[in-house]
């Protein structure tokens, strides 16, 4: 048997949807930082390649021509390239960190809304199960007074035969 549940109300509706929102907003910042850590390995990888070029730029012109001052000079720029590198390596792994954070935070939401649609579904189960234990009863009293009411009514039928017949 089947059972409307368009009776059924539950009580915490309003803190599963609100769970359903901050998991929504958490995976959303996962997505974002997801995009920064994309935008950042590809500056990443600009900046190394642009490193490694300069560094075979300057291994040639020491080949080509030995000047001290220009070498120290060249020297202080591929330093400054190397801080810049290590500078978008941190900057890439503290993104990679804030995701991981992110990611174990949709998890904890997607347990609290898990446990919500569990109890949920719990409550419509005993919803349905009340449901079919009210039609059941009242399915018993209805046979209840249709058997009362044939009872009396052969009673009757029986008394006044025995009227008629004496």
């Amino acid at each position: 048997m089947s059972v409307d549940l368009r009776g059924f109300r539950y009580a915490l509706e309003p803190l599963r949807r609100q769970s359903e929102w901050r998991l929504d907003m958490a995976r959303a910042r996962v997505a974002a930082v997801g995009r920064q850590i994309r935008d950042a390995q590809s500056q990443l990888d600009a900046a190394r390649k642009h490193y490694l070029k300069q560094c075979e730029l300057l291994g040639r012109s020491i080949a080509q021509r030995l000047d001290p001052g220009l070498h120290r000079h060249r020297l202080s720029w591929l330093a400054r390239l190397d801080s810049q590198v290590r500078d978008e390596e941190r900057a890439l792994s503290d993104l990679e960190a804030e995701r991981g954070e992110l990611i174990a935070q949709c998890r904890v939401e997607e347990q609290k809304r898990d446990m919500l649609d569990e109890h949920r579904n719990r409550c419509i189960e005993q919803f349905v199960l009340e449901a079919r234990n009210r039609v059941a009863a009242e399915a018993d009293r209805d046979w209840l007074s249709r058997r009362d009411i044939r009872e009396f009514q052969s009673r009757r039928t029986a008394s006044t035969l025995d009227e008629v017949t004496r």
